[in-house]
């Protein structure tokens, strides 16, 4: 009984966690492309902030991708 509450508790934090990555990648693009079409910053500055963006993309990528139970996991 306790290891299907465990799988089910951890599909949730899964699926949460696909949300927000989900809601990142479109709020993280549309804010660059935003900063690229309506700024006059230097294209270092704009290259510098799509560095942190794909960092901070990249990490939270990571991060759903840990909730997600592994295929030969027994607990």
């Amino acid at each position: 009984m306790q290891d299907a509450n465990v799988k089910k508790t951890g599909m949730r934090a899964a699926g949460r966690r696909s949300i927000v990555l989900a809601t990142l990648i479109v709020v993280v693009t549309f804010l660059w492309v935003l900063l690229l079409l309506y700024t006059n910053l230097p294209m270092v500055a704009l290259g510098g902030i799509a560095l942190v963006s794909l960092v901070l993309l990249s990490v939270a990528t990571a991060w759903t991708a840990m909730a997600f139970p592994s295929r030969n996991s027994k607990s």
